[in-house]
């Protein structure tokens, strides 16, 4: 990785460091952290993304189910990123439904 791209790469995980303790020790009954969520919220994600973030929304989809899951099938891991012309327009439906 050229060192431009390697800083860049390590300054965006900075954010990580202090979701590691919640997620390497978390152990609180996914009815109670669900409760603590937002009710209106929109989770999008591609059906061939990388396996942790697939299993992630399949629990969000469980604990959550009052929640808006839009499948896409292009995009990957980073799609909101990478890919904003398919993104982009799913956000928009979703908070002009709420207006």
């Amino acid at each position: 990785m050229a060192p431009e791209r390697r800083a860049a790469f390590a300054t965006s995980l900075k954010p990580n460091y202090f979701e590691w303790d919640a997620v390497m020790s978390g152990t609180t009954p996914a009815e109670q952290w669900a409760e603590e969520l937002p009710r209106e919220t929109l989770l999008v994600c591609d059906c061939r993304t990388v396996r942790p973030i697939r299993e992630i929304a399949a629990v969000l989809r469980r604990a959550c189910p009052g929640w808006t899951y839009e499948e896409i099938d292009a995009g990957g891991h980073m799609a909101p990123l990478t890919h904003p012309e398919i993104v982009n327009p799913i956000v928009a439906r979703f908070l002009d439904s709420r207006l």
